[in-house]
């Protein structure tokens, strides 16, 4: 019954990041530019738009689209659908809470995204930057998960156990 309960909103979830990921990658000069204008600023790297990333003018440092973070926030927003929303009970909880973790999820990627970036720039003239850029991606995106599912455990079980507290002294 709980399971029947959870599939409209779920599918509502799906379908949020659905649309997501078509407009990201459908909008891929928007999608990137906040990155380009941080590693600006940090860096002072200048970027210009190409037609599909931005390269960064005298240097190898370019951003495509699997610089996005697209698939990472598709990863955050699944393990934080699929591994907290069926904990509340309610389409009162549910739906404000699946909007927070696309919220969540888009936030946390974009930082570990960017983190990722970061990290991996002072490798871009090594012959092997590729599987160098490779291995910190898998590293970053991996950590940012289990360290998001860790830290949202926490904080739904304490909001969980506040919950039925309050639901057993009425």
């Amino acid at each position: 019954m709980k399971n029947k309960q959870l599939l409209p909103v779920y599918l509502l979830c799906a379908a949020l990041a659905a649309a997501a990921y078509l407009f990201l990658s459908a909008h891929i000069e928007w999608t990137l530019f906040p990155y380009a204008k941080a590693l600006e600023a940090l860096f002072g790297l200048h970027f210009h738009f190409t037609g599909t990333a931005y390269a960064a003018a005298g240097s190898n440092v370019v951003l495509t689209k699997a610089c996005s973070g697209i698939n990472l926030f598709l990863s955050l927003y699944t393990i934080l659908v699929l591994g907290f929303l069926h904990r509340f009970r309610g389409i009162k909880q549910q739906l404000p809470l699946s909007l927070l973790y696309f919220f969540t999820a888009v936030f946390t990627a974009f930082i570990a995204t960017l983190a990722r970036i970061i990290v991996s720039l002072p490798f871009s003239e090594s012959p092997h930057f590729k599987l160098i850029h490779t291995v910190i991606s898998f590293c970053v995106m991996f950590g940012t998960g289990l360290l998001l599912y860790s830290l949202v455990q926490k904080i739904t079980t304490k909001i969980t156990s506040k919950i039925v507290k309050g639901g057993s002294s009425s």
